[in-house]
């Protein structure tokens, strides 16, 4: 029997994949890959991304090396022939942070990943953004596969203690499917893609909460809480493959002030906690 893309991620979750149709683009923003952006900018002023390291630091605690980057918090896994990788969360309450006011619009992503740290060509990934004016609080689910622009899912409803699976895969350099489930209410969407050249390096895995940007501009940074990513797994064609060697990522902004607090407990959680004040 032939096994197609449907057939292989179907069996990769173990459920029936329901797929929807990209509804629209979020205006303005986009993510990408790492590497690529100062570059791709000019063409593309849309275009934001976590740059070549602009601090061009690291620290070490007593187990674990930290990278500190513009925008990107988390956890990165640096390998090759990645196929999928999948973490769950529980949407946060969200906050205006200290010092904000309530007539801003504060962001932020939570998504995980194949690509765009040490791939410049291509980041395949899927998330949420967290967003809140006021009293106004909105969480969005959407996809990219960069360079397209990031598209939003209308119709999956997302809630504050909602818990959501993020899962994407890359089943081929050109071929790729994006899932999210809401465990809370038992709904899902899925897209599938794919690419007329290869693009997709396989190298990165990651589990990130990013500070948006917008005109390479830091959009101002929501309060998160501590967000966690339970059952972060990555595999290949051999399977599964162990989270030991992951990088962690914190965010500092242009004033040197670490915003993020990552950490990684056990085989397979990661954790990143919003810090600082006002960015």
């Amino acid at each position: 029997m032939k096994t197609t893309l449907t057939t292989a991620l179907a069996s990769l979750l173990g459920a029936e994949i329901i797929f929807a149709n990209p509804i629209s683009p979020v205006p303005g923003v986009a993510h990408a890959a790492r590497r690529s952006a100062r570059n791709l900018r000019k063409s593309n002023p849309e275009i934001h991304a976590l740059n070549d390291d602009p601090h061009n630091l690291t620290a070490t605690n007593n187990t674990q090396t930290i990278r500190y980057s513009n925008n990107w918090a988390g956890a990165v896994l640096v390998d090759t022939g990645f196929q999928s990788v999948t973490g769950t969360f529980t949407v946060p309450t969200v906050k205006i942070p200290s010092g904000g006011n309530s007539a801003t619009l504060y962001w932020a992503s939570t998504w995980v990943g194949l690509g765009g740290n040490t791939c410049n060509t291509a980041i395949l990934q899927t998330g949420i953004y967290l967003n809140i004016q006021g009293d106004r609080v909105f969480f969005r689910p959407w996809y990219e596969w960069f360079p397209e622009p990031a598209q939003v899912f209308e119709d999956l409803a997302v809630n504050a203690g909602d818990q959501l699976k993020l899962t994407a895969v890359a089943a081929s350099t050109s071929a790729g499917i994006i899932v999210i489930k809401n465990l809370s209410t038992g709904k899902q969407v899925s897209q599938t893609l794919s690419r007329k050249i290869d693009l997709s390096c396989q190298l990165n895995a990651e589990w990130i909460v990013e500070d948006n940007r917008l005109d390479g501009k830091a959009l101002p940074f929501i309060d998160f809480g501590t967000t966690t990513f339970t059952e972060a797994s990555v595999a290949t064609l051999e399977g599964a493959v162990e989270l030991s060697g992951v990088e962690i990522h914190d965010i500092m902004d242009e004033q040197q002030q670490v915003l993020t607090s990552s950490s990684i407990s056990g085989s397979s959680t990661v954790s990143i906690s919003r810090t600082g004040v006002l960015n």
